[in-house]
């Protein structure tokens, strides 16, 4: 059963069994007599407490001083569900929201935003996303989001003729960029 969480994002509800895991279907629920939104906030609850409070996160450098955090366990599909949490992945109070990537089910990739210079990094961040999608055994999105304001947005960079990339920002992102601090 696939839930939505944003515009972007699914939550699938897994059953773990012993040597995998198991989509769980609306019958299940029903046979169960738990609505849909309850096993959400169970799983989701049950995932936050014992799977992700627990993850190593790691701060990685970027070229150009920046720093991301990566919070990932190989082999272990619900590290993707941080991004129910990303506030808390992040490590600190991110009133402008957070660059995030999950290339892989096993890992998510989380940069604060504070400044307009932290937007200096997209191009950057879509290339370290993109090369940790290219081979995971358990690829999830090759896409970099802007989780601000409630909603994650696809955040990118495109080539222009006069030299480096461009970001690209749709208007919900224009917005959120222009109420960010220099």
């Amino acid at each position: 059963m696939t839930i939505p969480f944003n515009s972007a994002f699914d939550l699938r509800l897994l059953a773990n069994q012993s040597d995998s895991t198991r989509l769980i279907r609306r019958s299940d629920l029903e046979r169960l007599d738990i609505a849909p939104e309850e096993a959400v906030r169970i799983a989701l609850d049950q995932t936050v407490s014992e799977v992700l409070v627990g993850l190593d996160i790691q701060s990685q450098q970027l070229p150009g001083n920046a720093s991301v955090r990566v919070a990932s366990e190989e082999g272990n599909p619900s590290v993707s569900a941080g991004i129910a949490i990303v506030s808390h992945l992040a490590g600190e109070d991110s009133p402008h929201g957070a660059l995030v990537a999950v290339p892989r089910h096993s890992m998510i990739i989380v940069q604060p935003v504070r400044t307009r210079q932290d937007l200096s990094t997209v191009g950057i961040l879509e290339g370290f996303a993109r090369s940790m999608f290219d081979d995971a055994p358990d690829a999830c999105s090759p896409l970099l989001y802007w989780f601000v304001d409630g909603d994650a947005h696809p955040i990118g960079t495109e080539p222009v003729a006069e030299g480096g990339p461009q970001l690209v920002l749709s208007p919900p992102l224009a917005n959120a960029a222009n109420r960010l601090p220099r």
